[in-house]
């Protein structure tokens, strides 16, 4: 319903068998409440589902049904999601979007978080 299988559909199904969403270059998968990021052999990291609080840091806070690239400028090496957040270990810096803090400020794009 929210597209945290990453499908492109947005119909409210089970999948019951897996199904290919990222052809190749997986080094890392990460899952929320209801989005799903990975990172890329390639260093950048991709997230879909629901996106109310910008957690698949594309800049918007549209629900991402399919795979989107996030605004991280330079290399990532690692990452974490919780429900609403989204984090990236990103040239030795932590670099972290979605919701904030509990007043439910929202940072739909990656910004620098002390280590």
């Amino acid at each position: 319903m929210w597209g945290q299988l990453g499908t492109g559909s947005n119909m409210p199904y089970m999948i019951t068998t897996p199904t290919k969403v990222i052809s190749s270059g997986v080094k890392m998968v990460a899952a929320g409440l209801a989005h799903t990021c990975v990172l890329i052999k390639t260093c950048s990291v991709q997230c879909w589902g629901r996106n109310e609080f910008g957690q698949v840091g594309d800049g918007s806070i549209e629900t991402a049904y399919s795979p989107k690239g996030t605004s991280i400028k330079g290399d990532a090496t690692s990452i974490s999601v919780n429900n609403y957040t989204s984090c990236a270990i990103v040239s030795n810096k932590l670099k972290c979007w979605g919701r904030e803090n509990q007043n439910f400020d929202v940072v739909n794009a990656p910004k620098d978080e002390a280590l």
